[in-house]
């Protein structure tokens, strides 16, 4: 009988990791963040630039670690940005998915190896601050998630999304507008305070629905 893989998964920001915990298959190391350009008023854009170093996290680097760890180890690219400051606020719906699919596409192709092969194994939305309605941002976002998953050039094999107690019933109406496209949720705890393992539970059979 094969056991339950239990995944380890590490947002990472400033630092490289240089070891990857062996009791743990697969692990995700999530780079934060593709964020993406606004106008004056506000109005998101669709184009999307990294915001980390990408000295720190170079192409080599990242080759370097998959070679060590083989497939155990994937690379995740989180799209959007932490607080306010980085909304889900589309100035046109239709132009900001194709400014988007383009624009994380040249991302994640700054990861391809030698040979063409692209080292990015998957993308997470992580949207703290959404304006619009629940049905937009699940068609937008919905969008791009299948465009860059079929896309033949990369290699997107792993979809999570990262909802929080303010923006679940968006991420919800995207999850089961696409479920066969979103891998994992991976839900922020921001805000939260639990006096017992009950507590944990409710959460989660609430936020499952």
């Amino acid at each position: 009988m094969s056991e339950t893989p239990i995944i380890y998964r590490e947002c990472l920001l400033k630092h490289f990791p240089t070891t990857v915990k062996t009791e743990y298959n697969p692990v995700d190391f999530i780079i934060g963040f593709a964020s993406e350009n606004y106008n004056s008023s506000g109005g998101g854009t669709g184009y999307f630039q990294p915001t980390w170093n990408l000295d720190t996290f170079s192409p080599e680097k990242v080759k370097g670690l998959k070679e060590i760890y083989g497939a155990r180890v994937r690379w995740v690219i989180s799209i959007g940005g932490v607080g306010t400051d980085y909304p889900f606020n589309p100035i046109d719906k239709f132009a900001w998915v194709v400014a988007a699919v383009n624009s994380i596409k040249e991302i994640i192709q700054i990861y391809d190896d030698d040979n063409h092969k692209n080292l990015i194994d998957g993308i997470e939305i992580h949207y703290e601050a959404i304006k619009g309605s629940d049905v937009d941002f699940s068609s937008c976002i919905g969008h791009v998630i299948i465009l860059l998953k079929e896309d033949p050039d990369l290699s997107i094999k792993v979809v999570s999304i990262a909802p929080t107690e303010d923006t679940q019933s968006y991420y919800q109406t995207l999850y089961h507008g696409n479920p066969k496209s979103i891998d994992f949720v991976d839900y922020l705890f921001t805000n939260h305070t639990f006096s017992s393992d009950e507590d944990v539970v409710k959460l989660y059979k609430k936020t499952s629905c």
